[in-house]
């Protein structure tokens, strides 16, 4: 999410990152449409589900988030970032 304060932006990361745990393009797309979501790079993080899917990969794994204010000490406004894992 980007330029939410710190709250929101976890409460709609949370949608995110529950989406791509559980390896649910579809769920994710939904989210991003329905909450409109402020996520860079869905369209490839989609592909990079499916394709993983299609390459036998069973889980996926969120292994960090934070957003910007954890550096800046700016919670009004802040972009969050996920690192995840798909194997």
């Amino acid at each position: 999410t980007h330029y939410e304060d710190s709250d929101t932006a976890k409460y709609f990361d949370d949608k995110v990152m529950n989406a791509i745990g559980n390896m649910d393009s579809d769920d994710l797309f939904k989210q991003v449409a329905e909450y409109d979501i402020t996520m860079c790079g869905y369209g490839p993080t989609i592909t990079a589900i499916e394709y993983s899917k299609l390459a036998g990969a069973k889980n996926s794994y969120i292994l960090n988030y934070s957003n910007s204010g954890d550096v800046s000490g700016d919670y009004e406004s802040v972009v969050g970032y996920t690192s995840a894992m798909i194997k």
